[in-house]
């Protein structure tokens, strides 16, 4: 299948060997969503819109409230293993039922419908553009129109649509397994025992801008009329302050014609198994997570470290300081901003916090499900973020193993999460192909843009906070105008773009591609110069605060 393809040719980008082959083993016995085989929806379409077709449902008003009514109260009584699950399915198909139901000039049972249900559709900025549709001539809309001619893709648990098929069928729903087979697309998950899904999310919806809302004269006043709503955070450390100050004042200024000088550090002996790079702001630290669930953490003032195995209490020299604790692959680790502390977001669905002067875990942080894909200090480093499978960012602060603030609103897993230079914003980069910037207080969505054609991997806030850099995994990169909300400038590059890094006065960026280059282009993305390496994908740019570009990745051995 087609999905099959895309679904591993993503794994093996990442350098998910272990999983890409666990699923290769699993879909030979996989549950398959086949109408034309038997699966979990055992009627064939031809005999499907027969038995359909000769039940009165279509044009009885009664069966669609009824019909949706019965689905709620049966979802309430399944186990909680499986309610979650279930409880995916309830937001499109009450959105669908009332469309059919506007179709068929139902209107007075349809605004009874709305007015009773509307409360289980859990996309605000959808249920608005549903409230307007109110007779038959309203479906022209485009927003309609792209509900569809998109099915609403779903990952559930086999056993999960297994449970809804047997209901279904048992209370001879016609109705609903029109809905589900015309407009939704159910994907089976092949493990129930799992804790980590396979199938990553596909184009699972059309999203629309928020164009009543404004953001950046709120970030000029400084949010005055929301004081109650300010971020609080620890006073600036006096030794980081006069460390940062020491370090701009040496600060070369850079241009198209005063390019950068360059470092690029490369992980020879990885055996392919390095997931993930991370560069200290001073650029002297590295840290990198591996498959075998191992962190790495290179001192470049110090080239040769004391390590201490925590097994035997035995000490050795090491050109490294090796972090044991996850139980799977390290996906993702952030500096703090004084590179004392790192986090690290892991397939084992923890963040751990770690100290790098005692080398030991200090903290482990569970909230997520599934997968922990990014993880992100704030500037002030007091606050962190987390970005997962599960469709959800997360604010975190160091102090406290609970998170403080939760932010769901994507319809895919969240790939890359970032700190607004005032700390009062997050974005969030997603595989549903969208960008959301959340108020960081409230965990209001205050902006959503939809202008990349694939998954967003990489996100940079500009100096101003007036603009983003978005990378995706197509290989293209945009500046987004935050206030005007559209795209104004793109360039197309090689291969998955992991990192971004702006210079310090924003007249330069870096693009970091996993097709073995390294491009800078200046701030409106016209193309400056392309260092393409022989065989070095990079995971990791940064411009320190002299400028100095620093850069890495694994050193790829040959297929």
């Amino acid at each position: 299948m087609e999905s099959e393809k895309v679904i591993f040719s993503y794994l093996k980008s990442r350098g998910y060997k272990t999983t890409e082959q666990s699923l290769k083993g699993e879909v030979k016995n996989a549950t398959k969503l086949d109408l034309s085989q038997s699966g979990p929806l055992p009627l064939c379409e031809v005999a499907m819109d027969e038995l359909f077709k000769s039940m009165h449902d279509a044009n009885n008003d009664e069966v669609y409230i009824e019909t949706f009514r019965t689905l709620l109260e049966w979802i309430e009584t399944v186990l909680d293993t499986y309610k979650e699950d279930l409880q995916k399915i309830v937001s499109p198909i009450f959105q669908y039922l009332y469309l059919h139901m506007i179709n068929r000039n139902m209107l007075e049972s349809a605004s009874v419908f709305f007015e009773e249900f509307s409360q289980y559709h859990s996309n605000k900025e959808e249920l608005k553009e549903l409230k307007g549709i109110e007779k038959p001539e309203d479906l022209d809309s485009e927003f309609v129109q792209n509900l569809f001619s998109h099915k609403c893709v779903i990952l559930m648990n086999k056993y999960s649509i297994a449970l809804l098929m047997s209901f279904i069928e048992s209370s001879r729903l016609g109705l609903l397994l029109f809905i589900i087979n015309q407009h939704l697309d159910l994907q089976a998950s092949t493990d129930s025992q799992s804790s980590v899904p396979v199938l990553l999310g596909d184009d699972v919806a059309i999203l629309h801008d928020t164009s009543n809302l404004i953001l950046i004269p709120v970030i000029e006043k400084d949010m005055k009329i929301f004081k109650d709503l300010r971020v609080p955070f620890p006073a600036v450390d006096p030794d980081l302050q006069e460390k940062v100050n020491s370090e701009i004042s040496q600060k070369t200024d850079l241009s198209e014609n005063n390019l950068p000088s360059i470092i690029c550090h490369s992980a020879l002996n990885s055996n392919n198994s390095m997931l993930c790079l991370e560069i200290s702001v001073e650029g002297t630290v590295i840290a990198a997570g591996f498959e075998d669930s191992s962190i790495r953490v290179w001192n470049l003032l110090r080239p040769v470290q004391v390590w201490k195995n925590s097994m035997t209490n035995e000490e050795e020299l090491r050109e490294y300081i090796q972090l044991i604790g996850h139980s799977e692959a390290v996906f993702c680790l952030s500096f703090s901003p004084n590179t004392q502390l790192l986090i690290s977001g892991s397939e084992d669905c923890t963040i751990r916090l770690w100290s790098l002067i005692s080398n030991s875990c200090l903290v482990v942080y569970r909230h997520h499900p599934f997968p922990v894909w990014s993880v992100t200090f704030g500037p002030m480093g007091h606050y962190f973020a987390s970005g997962s499978f599960d469709t959800t960012a997360a604010l975190w602060s160091t102090d406290n193993i609970e998170p403080l603030k939760i932010y769901s609103g994507h319809l895919s897993d969240v790939i890359v999460v970032k700190f607004h230079p005032n700390i009062h914003y997050l974005a969030t980069g997603s595989n549903d192909k969208t960008i959301r910037i959340w108020e960081v207080a409230s965990g209001n969505c205050v902006r959503i843009f939809i202008s990349h054609a694939a998954a967003v991997t990489a996100l940079i806030f500009s100096k101003s906070g007036k603009e983003i850099y978005s990378g995706d995994e197509s290989g293209e990169v945009q500046k987004i105008d935050i206030n005007e909300k559209n795209c104004i400038s793109k360039i197309k590059l090689q291969g998955r773009i992991s990192s971004l890094s702006l210079s310090q006065e924003g007249s330069l960026i870096a693009c970091g591609s996993e097709s073995n280059a390294l491009t800078l282009a200046n701030g409106d993305l016209n193309l400056v110069k392309n260092y393409p390496t022989k065989k070095i994908p990079m995971f990791a740019v940064n411009f320190t605060l002299r400028n100095l570009l620093v850069v890495g990745g694994p050193c790829l051995l040959e297929n």
